[in-house]
């Protein structure tokens, strides 16, 4: 049943929010030339603290630096840098696992040059906000509907997590 449920949930958020992504893109010189980037967190306090090197990286090279992250991890987004935040709750999210349309509508008429997804795990609801706001390139580990999520995707080591956001620091860089 959860099964049905997320690809009813893909489908529906393809349709309302996935509407501008484009299939073939040349990717040279977006993620450097950047100038705001959101980057969406992922669950786990362990996993944010692990990632902060990511959002360090890009704010120390002078990018604008948005973090989206659940109101109860807020406080460790923030530990290193005063970071400009979205935060989301619980009731964020419709039964169906879709944002609420007032936070839909909060992150769709926002927009950034790159929108980077921190979540290792299958989490469809935050690639779907990943999604919402409009960008030039979307980043994402490689999971589950990935390839429906992200323009871009980065090998993930499920195991170690700091090997995984090295990595996607790594990558990130080349372009």
């Amino acid at each position: 049943m959860s099964s049905l449920k997320n690809k009813l949930t893909l489908f529906i958020a393809k349709r309302k929010y996935f509407g501008n992504k484009s299939i073939s893109q040349n990717f040279k010189g977006v993620i450097t030339e950047a100038k705001t980037i959101l980057i969406v967190l992922p669950q786990t306090a362990e996993d944010i603290l692990k990632s902060m090197d990511i959002p360090a990286y890009f704010r120390l090279n002078e990018k604008k630096v948005i973090l989206l992250v659940h109101d109860r991890l807020q406080h460790v987004a923030r530990e290193e840098f005063p970071y400009d935040v979205i935060v989301f709750n619980d009731e964020s999210k419709t039964k169906l696992g879709l944002p609420r349309k007032e936070f839909a509508k909060e992150l769709s008429n926002m927009k950034f040059d790159a929108v980077f997804d921190l979540c290792r795990e299958n989490n469809l609801f935050l690639g779907i906000l990943a999604n919402i706001p409009a960008s030039k390139i979307t980043v994402g580990f490689k999971k589950s509907k990935a390839d429906d999520l992200y323009n871009l995707q980065i090998a993930n080591n499920q195991n170690n997590a700091e090997i995984s956001y090295r990595n996607f620091l790594n990558s990130v860089q080349m372009f």
